[in-house]
């Protein structure tokens, strides 16, 4: 989001603006944070997952652009599950995953992007979510 908002700054001329913005943005992340402590552990890990229109499959999440990545892992500082973090963050910006491996990349908090895909996320898939919570 950074890179981009210089280039476009740059490229309308409005590179003033853009340093505005993101200096604005930056500050808006940070009390954002600050909100977060009082709600969160430091030590709590939250994981992006979410069901792909095109193919139907389970997918994970890096700190790109997809899915709120960049604003989960960047912005908001959230910590990744440690395999996530291993794999993902830094690395690529999706994976695809099977249901059978999803408590591998589960945190204590799960952001599930699903959509109008309820049925394919949970479908015959019910009792991965619930081992989950046990």
């Amino acid at each position: 989001m950074k890179e981009l908002t210089l280039f476009l700054g740059e490229t309308l001329g409005k590179n003033n603006e853009a340093e505005q913005w993101l200096a604005e943005f930056d500050e808006e992340a940070k009390a954002a944070r600050e909100q977060l402590q009082g709600v969160i552990k430091p030590e709590d890990t939250f994981a992006l997952m979410g069901v792909f229109v095109v193919d139907k499959s389970l997918y994970i999440y890096g700190d790109g652009g997809y899915r709120g990545g960049e604003a989960i892992y960047q912005h908001l500082q959230l910590t990744p599950p440690d395999k996530q973090k291993q794999e993902m963050i830094g690395k690529v910006s999706f994976k695809q995953i099977s249901y059978e491996v999803v408590g591998h990349y589960a945190g204590d908090y799960i952001f599930l992007d699903q959509g109008e895909m309820i049925s394919e996320v949970w479908g015959n898939n019910e009792g991965v979510w619930s081992r989950l919570t046990q």
